[in-house]
């Protein structure tokens, strides 16, 4: 809430706001920040995802075809307990963080360092901000702990180019900051997955992020090459 900036007061371009669940608590799962749990995320995977019903979901849903077959699904639903969905919300809250990927060779520390300081000077991490900490909790593991999501979990429309996805909660052209810890270990980026490299994910950054991508693509090319190469220690 407190790097929200729903009217753009500051005039920098950038105007995040919260998102909402259905039932008005602050969101800050999925893509559109509509979920403000894990257990909604977990029951609503398992439905919409793998077609397995759930306390929480207990009718089948049927995108395709009007009805599912006499027979097709002879399972009792709920298909799956309580018991099953607490123990995968677990599995999620305690997920670790991933390592971060340093280079060993002080020439490439030396330019993942100017990357670093080029993805704060060009305005990325307005939005990717690099540490967030958790609120107060009754287990140690997730009490007020730094994480490093290189995320505000606020929406932020990314312009017309990308509006393909429908929410309640948000406008087809606002997405929540993309969570960039781990973000080495991917293959495909952005929102819908058609970004195949962190240039093409840099370049289709619009709306909110279209004054970043001019000043990225202002820096000199070995510039832009560093500040990529700090986002593959990430």
């Amino acid at each position: 809430e407190a790097l929200a900036d729903p009217d753009d007061a500051n005039g920098d371009g950038i105007s995040g706001r919260v998102g909402r669940d259905a039932q008005g608590r602050m969101g800050r799962l999925r893509r559109k920040a509509d979920r403000n749990n894990l257990e909604g995320m977990v029951s609503g995977g398992l439905l919409v995802a793998l077609g397995i019903t759930t306390p929480q979901h207990p009718d089948e849903r049927v995108f395709s075809v009007d009805a599912l077959p006499a027979g097709a699904d002879p399972a009792p639903d709920p298909e799956e307990d309580q018991a099953t969905i607490d123990i995968i919300e677990d599995y999620l809250r305690f997920l670790g963080v991933p390592p971060r990927n340093m280079p060993t060779d002080p020439a490439e520390l030396a330019r993942v360092a100017v990357g670093e300081k080029r993805f704060v000077e060009v305005g990325c991490a307005a939005c990717h901000v690099p540490t967030l900490t958790t609120g107060p909790r009754p287990v140690a593991a997730l009490d007020r702990k730094p994480v490093p999501l290189y995320s505000d979990l606020l929406l932020h429309d990314m312009g017309p180019a990308g509006a393909n996805i429908c929410s309640a909660a948000a406008t087809p052209s606002e997405f929540r900051t993309e969570i960039l810890m781990g973000i080495a270990t991917r293959v495909v980026f952005m929102h819908d997955a058609k970004a195949p490299s962190l240039w093409e994910a840099i370049a289709q950054h619009g709306g909110e992020g279209a004054a970043s991508v001019d000043a990225f693509n202002a820096l000199p090319e070995l510039e832009r090459h560093a500040l990529v190469a700090f986002l593959l220690t990430l």
